[in-house]
C-alpha cells in the first residue's frame, strides 16, 4: 500500500526520475526517495516540534510535499548542469551546504530546511486566524507560535539592513514597520494570503527574504507611511547629525571613512540641481518623470544625468584613492579594496557611500528645492499661502503633490496634472 502511495507521488516525474542512480526498480525508487524525504523532515522538523513529524501527522503531506518541490527543482537543475544522470544524495549534499548547481552556485543557505520553516509559519499562520488569533495550548508541545519565534528570531537582524540600504530612518527605527512586514509576509493581512507562499526554495531563504523586504520598504517609503521622524525640515534645530542618519549596515573602518570623505567631496563639487536629482532618486525612490518636473527639466535628461552623476562621482572617487595611494599604505589599502568588491558604479557598496553622502546634503538640498519651488510655483509675488503650501509639503515629503502642483505652474491647467 505504501509502495503504491509513494510511486503515486513520483508519478509526474517518472520520465526523467527514472533514469537517475537508484531509481531502479521503480517502485523500489520510489520507497528510497520517499525515506529520503522522511529523514530530512524528521532533521529539521526537530526544532518546530517536540514530537517528530510521522505519517499520522497533521502537517506530514504538507511538510513533505513541498521538499520534494524543492528538491525535485534542484534535482532537474543538477542533471541538466551535468548533462548525466545524478544521484539524490549529491544533490541533498549539495544543498545542505548551500551550494547549487546553477553559475554562481551559492543559494543563502540551506533550502531543503528553510521550505520546512516556512511551512511551518504558514501553518501557524492558518491555525491563529481559525482560531481568531488566539494563542492556543496543543498536544505538540504547547507552542503554536515555535516556528513564527525562530523566524522573526533568525531574520530579524538581516531584514533590518537590507530595508536600511533603501533608506536609513528604516534601519534606525524597525519598530515602526517590522510587524506591518510580517504581517504581509504570513498572511495576516491582503486577504489572507502572505507573501511567504510565494517561497519554493528555488534558494535559501535569507537571498529570497532579502529581495522581499527590499522591495516592501520601497513600497512603503513611496507610500509614505514611514515614520514622522523621515521628513528631514531644513530649518529644524532637532535635526539629527549625518552620522545618526546613517544605516547600521554602513562600515565605521578607516578605510570606509577615507572612501566616504572623497564622495562627499565629489557631491561638494556637482550643481545644486544635480545634488537634487540624486537625492530625490537614491534617498526618496522619486520616479524619474516626477523629479523631471519638480527639478523643470527635460524627462530624457533625467535618466542621463542620473547615470553621468554617479559615473562622474565613482571616477572621482578611484582617481583620488589612486593619488592617495602612492602616498600612504591606508591609500593603497582602499585601492586595493574598490578593486576586489566593486565591478562597476551599481556595486552595492558603493551605492552605500553614495546614499550615506546624500544623507548628509539633506538640508541643502532641501533649501536649494524650497526656494527653486517658491519661485516657480508662488511667483514673484508675496503669495505667503502658496510658499507655506511649498514649505508643508516638502517638509511632508509630499513629492507626488508638489509634481502635479509643478504641471498645474507649466500649463496653467489643472487637468493636465492628472498626466503626471
Amino acid at each position: 500500500m505504501n509502495e503504491a502511495r509513494n510511486a503515486e507521488r513520483f508519478e509526474s516525474d517518472r520520465c526523467w526520475l527514472e533514469n537517475q542512480p537508484g531509481m531502479q526498480p521503480w517502485d523500489h525508487g520510489c520507497d528510497g526517495l520517499e525515506a529520503t524525504l522522511e529523514r530530512l523532515l524528521e532533521e529539521y522538523a526537530a526544532a518546530l516540534h517536540d514530537r517528530p513529524v510521522t505519517r499520522d501527522h497533521p502537517r506530514y503531506l504538507r511538510y513533505i510535499g513541498a521538499l520534494w518541490q524543492c528538491l525535485r527543482h534542484h534535482w532537474k537543475t543538477a542533471c541538466d548542469a551535468h548533462a548525466r544522470p545524478v544521484g539524490c544524495g549529491e544533490v541533498v549534499e549539495h544543498l545542505r551546504g548551500g551550494r547549487g548547481f546553477r553559475r554562481g552556485k551559492q543559494l543563502g543557505g540551506n533550502p531543503l530546511r528553510d521550505v520546512i520553516l516556512a511551512q511551518a509559519v504558514l501553518t501557524e499562520t492558518e491555525e491563529n486566524k481559525a482560531r481568531a488569533s488566539t494563542r492556543r495550548r496543543n498536544g505538540n508541545g504547547g507552542h503554536a507560535e515555535r516556528a513564527s519565534n525562530l523566524f522573526a528570531a533568525e531574520f530579524y537582524d538581516f531584514a533590518v539592513r537590507q530595508a536600511g540600504t533603501i533608506h536609513a530612518s528604516l534601519a534606525r527605527r524597525p519598530e515602526v514597520w517590522w510587524g506591518t512586514f510580517l504581517a504581509d509576509l504570513w498572511g495576516y493581512r491582503k486577504n489572507g494570503r502572505g507573501k511567504l507562499n510565494g517561497f519554493k526554495g528555488m534558494c535559501g531563504l535569507k537571498y529570497w527574504l532579502g529581495t522581499v523586504v527590499k522591495n516592501f520598504a520601497r513600497n512603503l517609503m513611496r507610500s509614505r507611511n514611514a515614520a514622522a521622524g523621515n521628513c528631514i525640515p531644513w530649518d529644524d534645530a532637532s535635526t539629527p547629525e549625518p552620522s545618526d542618519r546613517l544605516a547600521p549596515a554602513i562600515e565605521s573602518t578607516p578605510r570606509w571613512s577615507t572612501l566616504q570623505r572623497v564622495v562627499d567631496d565629489s557631491l561638494r563639487q556637482m550643481d545644486a540641481g544635480d545634488q537634487a536629482l540624486l537625492y530625490l532618486r537614491f534617498v526618496h525612490q522619486i520616479s524619474q518623470k516626477q523629479i523631471a518636473h519638480l527639478l523643470d527639466v527635460d524627462p530624457g535628461n533625467v535618466s542621463r544625468k542620473e547615470t553621468g552623476r554617479k559615473d562622474r562621482a565613482r571616477n572621482h572617487l578611484r582617481t583620488n584613492i589612486v593619488r592617495r595611494a602612492r602616498q600612504s599604505d591606508a591609500g593603497k589599502q582602499c585601492i586595493e579594496y574598490i578593486e576586489s568588491t566593486w565591478r562597476d558604479s551599481r556595486s552595492s557598496r558603493f551605492g552605500d557611500l553614495l546614499y550615506a553622502s546624500l544623507e548628509k546634503r539633506a538640508r541643502f538640498v532641501y533649501g536649494w528645492l524650497r526656494d527653486q519651488l517658491r519661485k516657480r510655483l508662488a511667483g514673484e509675488s508675496a503669495n505667503t499661502t502658496r510658499r507655506r503650501q511649498v514649505d508643508r509639503l516638502l517638509r511632508r515629503n509630499d513629492f507626488q503633490r508638489l509634481a502635479l502642483m509643478c504641471v498645474e505652474a507649466r500649463h496653467g491647467n489643472t487637468a493636465l496634472a492628472a498626466t503626471a
